[in-house]
């Protein structure tokens, strides 16, 4: 295939979008800020069948998967609130934005401490 024909390919358009650097370095900062290089370390100290593992330096998958749920949340609510920023036409969907971006990122922080609270507490 010719470069001419793959620029052309919706497909790799869209697969050449999702790989920009700028988001790659997003994917690893939630990668990492979710656990889960600390989950792959210390995957052999969980008891099998454990949701919640009440240690500091032990987590398992189901944790995992969840604080990198909400580490994405709050990065939505950022990129809301960003967006909110740069729209000037219509000031009540910047409003919108604004209170959307906002919510997700106080529901993400609450509900990382309450996580935080159950598990140390």
């Amino acid at each position: 295939m010719s470069t001419e024909r793959l620029t052309k390919n919706r497909y790799m358009r869209f697969i050449a979008r999702i790989f920009r650097i700028e988001l790659l370095y997003v994917y690893a900062t939630v990668i990492l800020a979710g656990g889960f290089v600390a989950y792959l370390i210390n995957a052999s100290a969980v008891p099998a069948g454990t949701l919640i593992v009440r240690s500091y330096g032990i987590q398992s998958l189901a944790e995992t998967f969840a604080y990198i749920f909400l580490v994405v949340m709050g990065v939505i609510g950022f990129l809301l609130i960003l967006r909110a920023g740069e729209q000037q036409k219509n000031p009540r969907e910047s409003a919108l934005f604004f209170f959307v971006g906002f919510m997700l990122v106080i529901i993400a922080f609450s509900m990382i401490f309450a996580f935080w609270g159950y598990k140390f507490g």
